[in-house]
């Protein structure tokens, strides 16, 4: 303001971008409590899960059972399954691939994600009505021995359903702010896109039918939309879900996949093998806090000694044994990496050789017993998934032993890759044997179980969870958070999944 200028200032209202700003983090507030309630009873119900399946294995040894334990754990799966769907959403954890969104400038990744965003709360907002009228449909069916209602499972799922597309909502409107602020003078730009591409795309049927192409041509064009927004960066539960939907909506009609849609929410999930996917990630994430990951480092360095790059093979073959207690690639090499890479770069071996020797330890993971891999694609092959675990075993040795050979191969061509360890005594292996007698343990009951027979995968699950608790206990390495952190691993896996 010049001198002798009366003008008042002027004021500066909230602008649009403010205001969708404002809207998504109130609701996103509001909201946050009530996911992490539903995930923590989803934490309780993993608990319940493990201990029925520990009771019925001590019952049958005096001939008796839990009545109904198939029907209750399938139940509990689908409460815990979707009971954590919203805490992922919230979390950001749902799978999914954004390589490519990211190298995008920011003007169209806000808009690629309002996109994303859109689809994904209509999908869900789908779900919802879905799951309703499945519910209604089932008003009077119930399971054979414990008489549950499958009304109660669908009518919870449409609950879960609703709060997870609040979460959506939320989003939107954070990613409409994004999108307005990045494209100021071009408002219409994502208004457009808000309105006219979930309707291009979830209309598609329509004009689909209209070309009357052929069902093989529907099946690849709803392969190619799933890989687009899988690319997108669309969590790949949903990508699959939208591809899906729009492609029986094409070949059928929409009635027929919105029942569809209905009753595959409950029928998939409640699945009594699907149970052992939270038993064995929580069997991982407690042996991982217990330190048994650089226990049995130190054991196999010593069993190893003076041999040339002994340090990348205990990262090898502790990878494939973490593996036995874990079944997934990413926390094996990262449990065994915090361990060896500080240990090999104090040797002064080279960066190529802990860095891969790391990286192909963690592949281990993926193959030897209990693999999230084989536990997946058994479910969806509807194969055994007992035998491929125990498929995973030879193959899994072999490669161990072939990336050791190899990595004394070529330590013996270049020295200058590895240091030589130190040699070490018959007592010293032995004494370093028992300091890994938790691992030992735990591969034992779990992999000596499936493989007798004794225990099927789901209760191998169980008593491995079990027993990593009991480990860690005695070890003193267990708190509130440890064990909280474990508790929403294992229920998050099935709100991933």
């Amino acid at each position: 303001m010049t001198k002798g200028d009366l003008s008042v200032p002027e004021k500066k209202g909230k602008t649009a971008v403010d205001i969708l700003n404002a809207f998504g983090d109130a609701i996103s507030k509001r909201i946050e409590p009530v996911t992490s309630l539903l995930c923590f009873a989803s934490m309780v119900f993993v608990v319940m899960m493990v201990a029925v399946v520990v009771l019925d294995v001590f019952l049958r040894n005096i001939d008796a059972i839990v009545p109904g334990i198939n029907e209750l754990q399938t139940f509990l799966m689908v409460i815990v399954t979707f009971f954590s769907l919203a805490y992922v959403t919230i979390r950001k954890r749902h799978i999914a691939i954004d390589i490519l969104l990211n190298k995008l400038n920011p003007a169209n990744r806000s808009l690629i994600t309002l996109i994303l965003n859109v689809l994904t709360l209509v999908i869900m907002i789908l779900m919802i009505g879905a799951s309703v009228r499945y519910g209604m449909s089932k008003a009077s069916t119930f399971t054979p021995l414990l008489r549950l209602p499958i009304s109660l499972a669908a009518y919870a799922i449409s609950f879960c359903t609703s709060i997870n597309a609040i979460v959506l909502l939320a989003e939107v409107f954070k990613s409409l702010a994004s999108a307005f602020d990045n494209f100021k003078n071009r408002l219409l730009i994502p208004i457009a896109v808000v309105v006219f591409v979930p309707l291009v795309i979830f209309a598609s049927p329509v004009w689909l039918n209209w070309l009357n192409i052929t069902k093989g041509q529907v099946g690849v064009l709803s392969l190619v939309l799933m890989l687009i927004l899988v690319f997108a960066s669309l969590p790949i539960a949903y990508s699959v879900a939208i591809a899906g939907f729009i492609g029986v909506s094409t070949l059928g009609s929409f009635e027929a996949a919105f029942n569809l849609l209905g009753s595959f929410l409950y029928t998939k999930t409640a699945d009594y093998q699907l149970t052992v996917m939270p038993f064995f990630v929580l069997m991982s994430s407690l042996a991982a806090v217990s330190g048994i990951s650089t226990d049995l480092f130190k054991s196999i360095k010593i069993l190893l000694g003076k041999l040339p790059g002994s340090l990348a093979m205990a990262t090898v073959i502790g990878g494939a044994a973490f593996g036995a207690v874990c079944g997934d690639s990413l926390a094996t090499a990262s449990a065994i990496g915090k361990v060896a890479l500080p240990e090999m770069k104090r040797e002064n071996y080279a960066d190529t050789l802990a860095g891969g020797s790391v990286a192909v330890g963690g592949t281990l993971g993926s193959m030897i017993p209990p693999s999230m891999v084989f536990i997946i694609y058994a479910l969806i092959v509807e194969e055994s998934v007992g035998k491929l675990l125990m498929a995973g075993v030879g193959p899994g040795i072999l490669i161990t032993v072939l990336l050791c050979i190899t990595i004394y191969i070529l330590v013996k061509q270049n020295p200058k890759l590895a240091t030589r360890g130190e040699a070490t005594t018959v007592i010293e292996k032995i004494k370093g044997l028992r300091s890994s007698w938790g691992m030992l343990v735990l591969i034992l009951l779990v992999l000596g179980g499936i493989y007798t027979g004794y225990l099927t995968p789901v209760e191998a699950g169980a008593f491995g969870a079990l027993g990593a608790f009991v480990f860690s206990y005695f070890r003193k390495a267990l708190n509130k958070e440890n064990i909280k952190d474990a508790l929403v691993d294992a229920a998050e896996i099935c709100g991933v999944i």
